[in-house]
């Protein structure tokens, strides 16, 4: 199985199994996030496939779609989203309903969404009725 990701602690996990071969995206590291940021990578990303993507946002709502607090992150999550056959959205209840700085992409673009108990549940009627799956 191959993993591609741009951060470093999912990296550092993974490296311990085997059976995986990860992709780590090249770049800058913003260490706030200690993740991948500024990669020239975009040939490199827009080759790939990806069955799944488990995407970490900064805020989510219905009309504005999936925002982030960074636009260095975003322009990533946009890339890995265009490569991806399913989205699945890693959201806990305090970024819904909240708009961030830069634009990832419509909500429509969403498989899943993968949150906790807090979740408003108006929320999630909506996104169901756009065919979205919500996983508590």
């Amino acid at each position: 199985m191959n993993v591609i990701t741009n951060s470093i602690k999912i990296a550092n996990i993974l490296v311990e199994k085997p059976n995986l071969n990860i992709i780590i995206i090249g770049g800058v590291v913003r260490r706030l996030t200690n993740s991948i940021v500024y990669y020239n990578n975009e040939s490199i990303v827009k080759s790939l496939k990806a069955n799944q993507l488990f995407l970490n946002i900064g805020a989510i709502t219905i009309a504005e779609g999936l925002t982030d607090p960074s636009y260095q992150e975003a322009v990533i999550k946009r890339d890995m989203i265009e490569i991806s056959s399913e989205i699945i959205l890693l959201a806990d209840s305090s970024k819904i309903g909240k708009v961030s700085l830069s634009s990832v992409c419509p909500i429509e673009r969403i498989n899943k969404i993968i949150t906790d108990k807090k979740i408003n549940r108006a929320f999630v009627k909506k996104v169901e009725k756009m065919g979205i799956e919500v996983i508590v």
